[in-house]
């Protein structure tokens, strides 16, 4: 599969919180993001981009992903400061595994209604 788990690690964890760094994003430049809230078993996304990356990472909680990019299917679980990298063509789906998680999503694109597919992707 072409999207990935990026590297992500905590710098510092304190009782004032937590700072995360993300690394390996050189050529990844934000025009959008979303800051989503999501709960437990309440599936999101189910759709894929045309053309759109995005980062996604936890920031808060861990949820459940489903991936399908070109019918290779895949799940796994994302924790507090996971980052992943999901690449056009790639359906990503995702849930809270706690009663409320918190992610925020990166875009390299700005809002196109004609960007969103909604299906399995081609």
């Amino acid at each position: 599969m072409n999207s990935k788990k990026l590297n992500s690690h905590k710098i510092v964890q304190d009782d004032r919180g937590v700072l995360t760094a993300i690394d390996g994003l050189e050529t990844f430049q934000t025009k959008r993001f979303y800051l989503i809230e999501c709960f437990k078993d309440m599936w999101r996304g189910e759709h894929y981009h045309k053309k759109c990356s995005q980062l996604i990472c936890v920031l808060s909680g861990r949820i459940n992903v489903k991936l399908n990019e070109s019918g290779k299917k895949s799940e796994f679980v994302m924790e507090e400061g996971d980052t992943y990298l999901q690449l056009p063509n790639c359906k990503f789906a995702f849930s809270s595994a706690e009663d409320v998680s918190r992610i925020i999503v990166l875009c390299d694109m700005h809002h196109d209604p004609e960007e969103y597919v909604f299906g399995e992707p081609a």
